[in-house]
């Protein structure tokens, strides 16, 4: 999979998260099965991580778990964030604040239809919705005669009476200054989509088992070890895993533009959001950015795993995928042989890291572990 490629997958991936949301509640399982057995026909089979050796990476080998971590405790200080542009924010802000303190009007008033339709029972909100909101088309201004007239025959005179006048103290409500400055001024307020850092648990992964610079920088100088993992899932919380796992794209980060999701945000607070809107939102810039990574990192090829953290009983994740051990070329007899015994005991394949007899190449050479 090239680079643009994982662009387009995590693109595809957004798609498919969204549309798990608004799917009909009995139609969900299947659809989640259904794009996780995609996703497996399009991510690598086999995916690696590098290790130092102590008895806490051990353990997670015996226990077949995986430590998940959040980003906030990496190495990267601007790994899983996204990137902003106040200047140009503020100025679309300004530029459209008339009509999203409109959007902000009909939140107020879908909020009071739900509320009368909850109480009352003889009717659903969609319906009052749908005949509030034919009162506005072809009207450039409030008409509260033609809100009553559209919406008595659905909910009688009285309560049709009582939705035009909240209509007219919604809008009058949000064309004050005092509202405006309150919910729009100080976009910094809105700046609240780095904490996923600490919200979420990732498990990184490599396509590959042959990166020097992982083998140096994560397994300890070749001190350590690699674990090979085949992504086959046999168990429903094995499966559950395959949707959150996503490439990292390697380019540079989009501005995520606040005033277009907040825009997005009201306008689907009006009416329903369907599977069309999911095409170029603002929120797939975001999810694009949290998966990207400068090309200085795309030696990596890197993977993740994600879940969020409130639905993970600890950071050690049930992870049977394992299927290989490779070892590295300084590692010490100690740690070595209780790799082996682990290898045994699961039916592990062990592979030695070495140069070959030229010095000039590292090879990796399948061990014999049959005691």
């Amino acid at each position: 999979m090239t680079n643009e490629e994982k662009l387009k997958f995590i693109q595809y991936n957004y798609v498919n998260s969204r549309a798990s949301e608004l799917i009909p509640p009995h139609e969900k399982n299947t659809f989640l099965r259904s794009w996780a057995e995609e996703i497996l026909t399009i991510v690598p089979t086999h995916l690696y991580k590098y290790r130092v050796c102590n008895e806490n990476n051990l353990a997670m080998l015996r226990n077949r778990t995986a430590w998940f971590s959040c980003p906030s405790t990496w190495n990267d200080p601007i790994d899983v964030t996204v990137s902003y542009d106040l200047e140009r924010d503020s100025q679309i802000l300004q530029e459209q604040m008339d009509e999203m303190a409109m959007k902000m009007a009909f939140t107020f008033i879908n909020q009071y239809i739900e509320s009368f339709c909850e109480q009352k029972k003889f009717v659903t909100a969609e319906e009052v919705k749908a005949y509030y909101y034919g009162a506005f088309q072809g009207e450039e201004s409030i008409n509260p005669e033609r809100i009553v007239a559209y919406l008595t025959p659905v909910v009688g005179e009285k309560p049709a009476r009582q939705i035009a006048v909240k209509t007219q103290e919604a809008f009058a409500m949000v064309d004050t200054p005092q509202f405006r400055e309150k919910t729009f001024g100080g976009l910094e307020k809105m700046m609240h989509f780095n904490d996923i850092r600490d919200t979420m648990l990732m498990y990184s992964l490599s396509e590959t088992y042959e990166n020097n610079h992982q083998w140096a920088m994560y397994s300890d100088g070749g001190k350590g070890f690699c674990i090979g993992y085949h992504i086959k899932p046999r168990t429903a919380q094995e499966w559950s895993l395959i949707p959150n796992l996503l490439p990292i794209y390697y380019g540079e980060k989009q501005p995520l533009m606040i005033t277009k999701m907040l825009d997005e945000a009201l306008e689907y607070a009006v009416r329903p959001e369907t599977l069309q809107d999911l095409i170029n939102q603002e929120a797939e810039s975001l999810y694009i950015s949290l998966n990207t990574k400068t090309p200085q990192w795309i030696g990596e090829e890197e993977w993740r795993f994600g879940i969020p953290k409130i639905q993970a009983e600890s950071n050690a994740v049930p992870f049977d995928f394992v299927e290989s051990i490779y070892l590295g070329e300084n590692i010490e007899d100690e740690w070595k042989d209780k790799l082996l015994e682990i290898a045994r005991e699961q039916g592990l394949a062990v592979y030695q890291r070495k140069l070959d007899s030229t010095k000039s190449k590292w090879i990796y050479e399948k061990l014999d572990i049959r005691e």
